[in-house]
């Protein structure tokens, strides 16, 4: 039995997104991809090979190596948020802008811890098998400004605090009965927490202070399917399924939300140069359209997105990595998300 220690490190210089806090409030945020791979190559977890890779598109343990696969992920989060307002003189012209919020969050996570086997003695040479941890949403969110009229005079000062996060414990099966095609099959079961406090205190006596907290838990379980198909030993097509089996809502909220299906499909195409580069590609859609909150329909719009990345390793040293991300909110066209990432890695061993 082989055992590979594939260590792979990836920093991300470049990410611009914008209007994603209503979709982040609601039901999280994404942390970046579950590799570090994924991420330098568009966001796309549904192209990784790596072991956590296979727990969100059971299909990759066909492209898996074979043995015994480690694979382990984490990283700093960092979001920033300004926001100002204009400033009037007593004759009520426009005198600039001031700013009354100024948000900086840091966060250290671990985004997957898991491990795959593919082509050992005990385990029959078509079958191989992948479990783990991910944590693919967090909650944390911190804000807080300062009220003030046109006039710049205060009457007051608001502060958001929501914290928690969602941890999906999974496990993948995949069947190739022949070298083109592989099927696989995945479950999931997540668990977490959501707390929010709001304050709002007002210079004015008169008016009442404002405070309110929210305290949830939530659990879900969902069934995913994956197909891979090896075209000319150079080009591999993936198409995969995702639905979500309950998500429910529990502690000061009672609520049971019902997901839609979640469609996607991408290639993978390594041209075969000894620099081994690596082009990676694909798109989802979500029927987003049929969400509903206790049978009550949350009026969402279908949403989509697509992804692109490519992977060149340089000879005798790291592996440089870019990618594009586009993501259509469910909510509203002014909530579309766009990002642009890079990253380097390397491999510090191999047994």
């Amino acid at each position: 039995m082989r055992l590979f220690t594939v260590l792979c490190f990836s920093f991300v210089f470049v990410s611009l997104a914008y209007g994603m806090l209503p979709e982040v409030m609601q039901w999280g945020s994404q942390y970046p991809s579950t590799s570090a791979r994924a991420l330098g190559m568009g966001n796309s977890d549904f192209l990784d090979p790596s072991p956590a890779g296979t727990l969100i598109n059971p299909a990759l343990l066909g492209l898996s190596d074979n043995g015994l696969c480690f694979s382990l992920s984490g990283g700093v989060y960092r979001m920033t948020e300004r926001r100002s307002v204009k400033v009037y003189d007593s004759f009520g012209s426009a005198m600039g802008e001031s700013e009354t919020a100024f948000n900086d969050l840091i966060d250290m996570f671990c985004s997957s811890a898991a491990v795959s086997v593919k082509g050992v003695e005990w385990l029959p040479a078509s079958l191989a098998i992948s479990a783990g941890f991910r944590r693919p949403n967090t909650f944390d969110y911190d804000y807080h400004r300062i009220n003030r009229n046109d006039y710049y005079v205060k009457t007051g000062e608001e502060s958001l605090e929501i914290s928690g996060g969602i941890n999906e414990l999974g496990t993948s099966l995949a069947f190739s009965p022949t070298e083109t095609f592989t099927f696989g099959l995945g479950f999931s079961y997540s668990f977490g927490s959501r707390n929010q406090r709001w304050e709002e205190t007002f210079s004015d006596p008169v008016i009442p202070d404002v405070l309110e907290e929210i305290n949830t838990d939530i659990s879900s379980a969902s069934i995913r399917g994956g197909l891979l198909v090896d075209v000319f030993d150079r080009v591999s097509i993936l198409a995969g399924v995702e639905k979500p089996m309950f998500y429910e809502i529990s502690g000061d909220e009672e609520t049971d939300v019902s997901f839609p299906i979640k469609l996607t499909i991408g290639g993978i195409y390594v041209p075969g140069n000894q620099l081994r580069t690596r082009f990676s590609g694909g798109a989802y859609w979500s029927s987003d359209n049929t969400a509903e909150l206790d049978g009550v329909s949350l009026e969402l719009k279908n949403s989509w997105g697509v992804s692109a990345g490519v992977e060149h390793f340089f000879p005798g040293g790291p592996a440089g990595r870019f990618g594009f991300r586009y993501d259509r909110s469910p909510q509203s066209q002014s909530l579309d998300a766009i990002s642009f990432t890079a990253g380097i890695g390397t491999a510090v061993a191999e047994n």
